[in-house]
């Protein structure tokens, strides 16, 4: 793939991440990525687009593990050993591994696709796990990669701290920067741990984003 095909590529996985209800978005990068020698990733994409739809228009048939076999197939061959069979990978490991580009070195991690589940949708993670200090230094390259919906921070957490609710703690020893505290910091206490967890997964979304200059969506 040349420099001009790398950039580009880029841009409309960006796009992706600037507008995350837009299916029309990724149907752009799914024609994109098959022209360009990534077919199962497109196929991979439109599959869980049509599944999407299907499961929209008829709830009763998403609850049935086995209903959607496209797509289950599809799973099954992104779970294969890419270098097995794809000239273009570029290391060991999974095919999808290999979407998530350098974040893994930097300690973001993303669950594999499931056949069921929220983990990915539309062909893309919705959520991922990362300590603090790599969502700081690396926020505007995650959130351009990924159009992240959730984002548990492994050095952060949402602890009782009176008997009126719940607040956050850090990790001994760790110091988070004062931005990323005051995004995460209650007005008041949240009254359930859940409550707490959201709040801090939907902060980091929103910090992320506007370090990666996505403001929409």
């Amino acid at each position: 793939m040349s420099a001009g095909d790398d950039g580009r590529r880029a841009a409309l996985i960006r796009a992706v991440c600037a507008e995350p209800d837009d299916d029309g978005v990724r149907l752009i990068l799914a024609d994109w990525l098959e022209d360009h020698g990534e077919p199962e990733r497109a196929a991979f994409i439109r599959a869980q687009l049509e599944e999407a739809a299907v499961f929209r228009a008829d709830p009763l048939l998403a609850q049935n593990p086995h209903a959607y076999t496209r797509h289950a197939g599809l799973l099954r061959l992104v779970h294969r050993p890419a270098d097995a069979w794809s000239p273009s990978r570029r290391g060991g490991g999974f095919l999808w591994e290999d979407w998530l580009g350098s974040l893994p070195h930097y300690g973001v991690e993303v669950e594999p696709p499931h056949q069921r589940g929220p983990a990915w949708s539309g062909g893309f993670p919705r959520r991922a796990a990362m300590p603090f200090g790599v969502l700081v230094a690396r926020a505007p390259a995650v959130f351009a990669l990924l159009p992240l919906r959730s984002v548990t921070l492994r050095d952060v957490f949402v602890v009782r701290q009176t008997d009126h609710g719940y607040g956050l703690a850090v990790r001994r020893g760790e110091r988070p920067p004062r931005l990323l505290v005051r995004e995460l910091s209650p007005r008041k206490p949240w009254r359930t741990r859940e409550e707490g967890e959201d709040a801090v997964s939907a902060a980091c979304v929103r910090y992320g984003r506007r370090r990666a200059g996505l403001f929409g969506g």
